[in-house]
């Protein structure tokens, strides 16, 4: 991938995403592998490297970010990938997230509204909480999912895609993709 889109600057890459059942030195010694490798093509890239624990900075599997500023990846221009479903990741694993906050360069590649199954109710509440703290933090972020699958947490009604639409406007969309949509178009705007 690298080799393909070294003379981009709007790139990223992401490794490891949500890797589970194995130890954050396994994660450090495949970054400390493969960020050289992508270095060797594209030098300036910003490289994510995911998490313990589904990318929950090793929450989910009864420990936090403090492993990671303990034996942090040797490479530069790297930023620690956090995951999170408002639903189901509120209380402790919000509370570690901000812990690491001011302690790791952090990027959210993955949340939804809802559980982290990726459906369920929606929990906009504590979504808005996150968004806000991601906000002052100026940690980016990136909503899933992007489709029209069954769960909740996807975009669009189902069907939308199959029929190429309608994608403007809201018509199509779930509470979920109409919640991310108005952030997005608010996001970084003050409002």
């Amino acid at each position: 991938m690298a080799s393909v889109h070294a003379d981009k600057d709007n790139v990223l890459y992401e490794i490891a995403n949500e890797p589970n059942g194995v130890s954050w030195g396994a994660i450090k010694g495949y970054a400390e592998e493969v960020v050289p490798v992508i270095r060797a093509r594209d030098p300036e890239a910003l490289v994510l490297v995911g998490t313990r624990a589904w990318s929950s900075l090793g929450v989910s599997e009864g420990s936090d970010h403090t492993e990671i500023t303990a034996a942090p990846v040797a490479a530069d221009n790297i930023m620690y990938v956090y995951h999170f479903y408002a639903a189901s990741h509120d209380g402790v694993h919000f509370d570690a997230f901000r812990r690491a906050a001011r302690e790791l360069p952090l990027f959210v590649t993955e949340f939804g509204t809802q559980e982290y199954t990726g459906d369920g109710p929606d929990d906009f509440g504590s979504a808005q909480a996150y968004l806000d703290f991601m906000a002052e933090e100026q940690i980016s972020w990136v909503n899933w999912n992007f489709s029209d699958d069954f769960r909740s947490g996807a975009a669009f009604e189902p069907g939308t895609c199959h029929f190429g639409g309608p994608f403007a406007g809201t018509g199509a969309l779930k509470p979920a993709g109409e919640w991310i949509r108005d952030r997005i178009r608010t996001s970084g705007t003050g409002a």
